[in-house]
């Protein structure tokens, strides 16, 4: 089956949900349908870095640059103050939320890769 970028992200956005209830997230994210288009555009986008090869730490700073233009600070997770705890460059991110970044590219990889194979005869 060939999976486009908002199957990608939908799939990604699910297990990120699946992390986030296993690390105790207070404000774990909603079902995708029921995320903000907002949201949902800015997974997408990454699904598409991903797929040109974006790092985690990569795919991180392009989520931190949006959220910063979209007025959001560093401070606990709070979307009506439009603070996230995440607000900090990659390497200070704690180790959980770097697995949440690997694993996004890892889906994205992993279900690309199956495409190319696909397209072998």
């Amino acid at each position: 089956m060939r999976y486009n970028d908002e199957q990608i992200a939908e799939i990604i956005h699910e297990t990120n949900r699946a992390v986030q209830k296993i690390q105790g997230d207070p404000l774990p994210s909603q079902p995708w349908d029921r995320e903000p288009e907002e949201l949902r555009q800015g997974v997408i986008a990454n699904v598409a870095l991903a797929r040109a090869g974006a790092s985690a730490a990569a795919l991180h700073e392009a989520w931190l640059r949006q959220k910063k233009a979209d007025g959001w600070t560093l401070g606990p997770k709070d979307n009506e103050r439009k603070t996230h705890p995440c607000m900090v460059p990659y390497d200070q991110l704690p180790q959980g939320q770097r697995d949440k970044n690997r694993l996004f590219v890892g889906i994205v990889r992993e279900l690309t890769y199956d495409m190319l194979l696909d397209d072998e005869p």
